[in-house]
């Protein structure tokens, strides 16, 4: 997905809290099923405009009622991407 949808307003703070999940690695790996359901799109973290961070990856989701994005560590957006 273009760095340039994952804007200022639609940041939340690194938070999966925003889908009731805290944002740690195993849980992650518990609720991947839904978060990989709710993703619509992902860019290199180094690559945003607002907010750029290396050694991460933006993930944008999508619930119907809510849109936002948040960083994932490359190890916590593997877990994601792992369809085990």
């Amino acid at each position: 997905m273009p760095a340039v949808y994952f804007t200022y307003d639609l940041w939340r703070a690194g938070s999966l809290f925003e889908l009731g999940i805290p944002h740690r690695e195993y849980c992650i790996l518990l609720n991947k099923a839904r978060l990989r359901r709710l993703a619509v799109g992902f860019t290199e973290g180094e690559k945003l405009h607002f907010r750029p961070k290396s050694g991460h990856v933006a993930v944008m989701f999508f619930t119907g009622t809510r849109h936002f994005w948040t960083h994932l560590t490359f190890k916590e957006f593997n877990f994601l991407m792992d369809k085990k």
